[in-house]
């Protein structure tokens, strides 16, 4: 919240981005050389890399030389991103999805969600903030909404991930409601790559 913003004003956010595209790179490939079956890795991309012409030839070039299949990079955006310039974001998103990657609307529902994003953007995956579980357990307006929410990215053939799941309770309510994916404390603790290759990979 305090470097990302400046690197964003001063363009430094690019070579940010594009150190850690590489790095998850690299550890794909020493993966898949090893004869690992590992699991997509989600990256982030900031709002600047999104608008940069560079950008598509960039991560296709990169994907070639690690030899890592474009599937297995998936590519975070936040939807404030989209408000900027509508029209460059859809077509940076196609020419990304034409090379064969992923693209995931990260954040769904932080702030104000505007539901011609998820009609107008050929998004993969929908990642539902996890302000929506603050009040599940209590509050039936907040299961509806949540549970609209997640039929309706299914509908749009969108893959759901609803995040910050931390209790059983939230876990099993979130899996009722369709749920493709559940990302949380509940599963897992962020990791040293160590401990992810002998616990989980």
């Amino acid at each position: 919240g305090m470097f990302i913003p400046i690197f964003e004003k001063n363009g430094f956010i690019m070579e940010l981005d594009r150190y850690m595209w590489e790095h998850v790179c690299m550890l794909l490939h020493r993966w898949i050389e090893e004869g690992r079956d590992p699991a997509p890795i989600s990256v982030n991309m900031s709002r600047v890399s999104m608008y940069s012409h560079r950008t598509v030839s960039f991560l296709t070039e990169l994907v070639r030389k690690y030899e890592v299949p474009s599937q297995l990079l998936h590519l975070e955006l936040t939807e404030s991103a989209y408000m900027e310039d509508p029209g460059a974001m859809k077509r940076r998103l196609t020419q990304l999805k034409e090379q064969g990657f992923m693209i995931m609307m990260d954040d769904f529902g932080s702030a104000y969600s505007s539901l011609n994003t998820l009609r107008e953007l050929p998004f993969d995956y929908l990642k539902v903030d996890r302000e929506f579980l603050g009040s599940v357990g209590q509050d039936t307006r907040s299961r509806i909404v949540l549970a609209s929410v997640v039929q309706m990215a299914s509908l749009l053939d969108m893959t759901v991930i609803v995040e910050g799941v931390e209790t059983e309770e939230q876990r099993d309510y979130v899996a009722s409601i369709g749920c493709d994916f559940i990302q949380g404390y509940y599963y897992a603790k962020p990791m040293p790559v160590e401990m992810y290759e002998t616990y989980i990979l």
